[in-house]
């Protein structure tokens, strides 16, 4: 992992002109209210394996993932470094730690080339101030977090390894995937021990999973290539209502 400040700025966006607005938290906010947004917002360009904040820094505000796909990872007791949860395009980094106060509990690293702009503290206080839409739309986005992460507990108490890298697969089809001899093929992420630490299972675990997708003509693996020849088969491998 990387620890280095991004090397280059990005070229501006402007908010009014983020593809993301529309469909992030940010769309609650009223045309007047876009300066306040754009006087408080830096955005930069990481790289993959740069650092966008630590694991115990203060919080300085709210990113906001433009492109890209970050990981936040985390430290153990051990010091072993495992990713928990992956960031997407138009998703906020670090609302948890901006309303609770205190240090980020994670820290975020580029996965991918990543576009992402910080938000700071004062411009997102005065925002939240004047449009209680904003504030009700961050506290609906803590409460769906915490739902996906007592559904994610009870998916690794409950579903075999197998269909647990079946839906990942699927999650990352629908966001990176393409068209590929009538089928659907992605470039992963992220590497296997990141995988299997998502899906709270050893590495070996996940080879073998993806030993038995390969055996059974689920999915095809070529490094960090897949492809899935029909979705509709490694939509099979889920238990029904799952």
């Amino acid at each position: 992992m990387i620890d280095a400040t991004p090397t280059r700025a990005a070229t501006p966006t402007g908010c009014l002109g983020c593809p993301g607005r529309e469909i992030s938290e940010w769309c609650a906010l009223a045309r007047d209210d876009v300066p306040t947004l754009e006087q408080g917002r830096s955005e930069r360009v990481y790289r993959p394996g740069e650092v966008i904040f630590h694991q115990g820094s203060p919080c300085f505000g709210v990113h906001c993932v433009a492109s890209g796909t970050v990981a936040l990872r985390r430290v153990d007791a051990e010091g072993r470094s495992v990713i928990t949860r992956l960031v997407h395009p138009h998703e906020a980094l670090g609302v948890r730690t901006f309303f609770a106060g205190g240090t980020y509990s994670s820290t975020a690293e580029a996965l991918t080339e990543a576009r992402v702009c910080l938000i700071e503290r004062p411009a997102v206080k005065a925002l939240l101030a004047r449009s209680p839409d904003l504030a009700l739309r961050f506290l609906r986005r803590l409460a769906q977090d915490l739902r996906q992460a007592d559904d994610e507990k009870l998916e690794q108490a409950t579903l075999p390894v197998r269909a647990r890298l079946a839906r990942l697969l699927l999650s990352l089809l629908e966001r990176y995937g393409r068209e590929a001899g009538g089928g659907f093929a992605l470039d992963l992420p992220l590497a296997r021990q990141d995988m299997a630490a998502l899906l709270g299972v050893r590495p070996e675990s996940v080879a073998r999973a993806v030993r038995a997708l390969v055996d059974d003509g689920v999915a095809r693996f070529d490094g960090r290539a897949v492809v899935v020849p029909s979705v509709d088969r490694l939509l099979e491998e889920l238990p029904p209502g799952a």
